[in-house]
């Protein structure tokens, strides 16, 4: 019914109602009517931007940008405008529109990849139940005689992640260390040590997170242990998490 504006092959057909002088005729329709509506054919493309990361991904908002002459559109009959912004993370092929001034339509396609996220880092302590990193403002990991530290990552794009960690007996600014290693297996702590722990997560986008908490490795003989002391590293309140292995608190002060 009516002009046809879409894409694709059409034949003319004719109704005539019966008449004084004809009779009437149903789907009438010949070969040479038949017509094609086709897009445009131009060379033209937009032009994709962005905070460039690794392997042609962007790790900001990516736009497309209408080439000059051009309006451009995510849908054949939608709105048109000078650029179309790709906010979310996405990685695939996006078909886009081009009008030009004379209102004929081409369409485009292009791929695209946005990864705005650093993989988040998790960890477990000897074998025990998966934790996130939190803001570290105080020790809150205790352990006795040993620890061993397993690492994890999560990349909401599900691309390769590289898992690095620094151990240090004192604070460091994690930008400046360059002495990261690479994670394979689990960290062993030596016991009666003070430990600063550093991780460091890479995915495929070049996203990089960096994480950091503290665990106190304590020891004694076989008399009791007199006291775990909890050492704040800023003025304010904080919690604190004692893995006991078998052993019971005395008093708490």
């Amino acid at each position: 019914d009516g002009i046809p504006t879409k894409v694709g092959t059409y034949k003319v057909k004719i109704n005539v109602a019966e008449g004084n002088v004809y009779s009437a005729v149903e789907q009438l329709t010949d070969e040479a009517w038949e017509f094609t509506i086709a897009y445009l054919d131009t060379e033209a493309e937009a032009i994709l931007s962005g905070t460039e990361g690794v392997d042609d991904w962007f790790v900001s908002e990516a736009t497309l940008t209408a080439p000059e002459g051009y309006t451009i559109s995510s849908t054949m009959d939608g709105t048109y405008s000078s650029k179309l912004v790709f906010s979310d993370d996405i990685n695939d092929t996006v078909t886009y529109y081009l009008k030009d001034t004379e209102g004929r339509i081409a369409e485009k396609t292009i791929e695209i990849k946005v990864d705005r996220n650093a993989p988040v880092a998790g960890y477990a302590v000897n074998g025990g139940s998966h934790q996130t990193f939190g803001d570290f403002d105080a020790f809150q990991i205790f352990c006795k005689d040993s620890a061993a530290l397993t690492f994890t990552a999560e990349d909401a794009m599900d691309t390769d992640v590289t898992i690095e960690y620094k151990v240090s007996d004192v604070a460091l600014e994690p930008e400046n260390i360059n002495d990261w290693t690479a994670y394979r297996e689990a960290v062993a702590l030596s016991p009666k040590t003070v430990n600063y722990i550093y991780v460091r997560t890479t995915d495929d986008a070049g996203n990089v997170g960096i994480y950091e908490t503290g665990v106190v490795v304590f020891a004694d003989s076989k008399a009791d242990t007199k006291e775990v002391t909890h050492t704040l590293t800023e003025a304010q309140a904080a919690s604190a998490m004692v893995q006991l292995n078998g052993n019971t608190i005395k008093a708490v002060y």
